[in-house]
């Protein structure tokens, strides 16, 4: 596992800039007192069941608190997915499981990792632009785009 892909896939969610860092160092950044536990369970060649099923178990035996698996393929049954049943087992310990809804929209029923004990998140586009404009004191404007076309506010909604 020691190709360009297998080294640079999916390593953005593992962290992010931290000045003064070193490679074999301790850092902190964002979450100063968070610990990153990382196991790969697949490989640039193949991602079998039973090593995702090992790499939570593992994870469950470490006692982790969240679990994030950016992985997941077709849909299938609950009790033939192992990323649902490595999952559940997980929630059964009192851990909270994130995974990926997949890349394989948009049709229906192509999202992956939709057992109801899964967080599951995923990306989405929309056919036009919604633009927004920023101003700042002194009345100085930026445009940009938004991800909502809500109306601009200067009070709080109270619900």
């Amino acid at each position: 596992m020691n190709s360009a892909t297998a080294r640079t896939h999916h390593v953005r969610p593992g962290g992010n800039f931290v000045r003064g860092a070193a490679i074999f160092g301790n850092a902190n950044g964002i979450a100063p007192l968070a610990h990153v536990s990382m196991y790969r369970v697949c490989s640039p060649s193949s991602c079998t069941e039973s090593d995702v099923i090992a790499g939570l178990e593992a994870a469950i035996e470490d006692g982790v608190y969240v679990l994030s698996l950016s992985l997941g393929g077709d849909p299938a049954p609950f009790y033939s997915d192992s990323i649902a049943i490595g999952a559940f087992r997980a929630m059964e310990n009192g851990i909270s499981v994130v995974c990926s809804a997949g890349n394989s929209g948009p049709d229906p029923r192509s999202m992956s990792n939709e057992a109801p004990w899964i967080l599951t998140v995923g990306a989405s586009t929309m056919d036009r632009k919604l633009t927004a404009t920023v101003v700042l004191g002194k009345g100085k404007e930026f445009d940009g785009e938004s991800a909502h076309g809500f109306p601009p506010t200067t009070e709080a909604e109270i619900f």
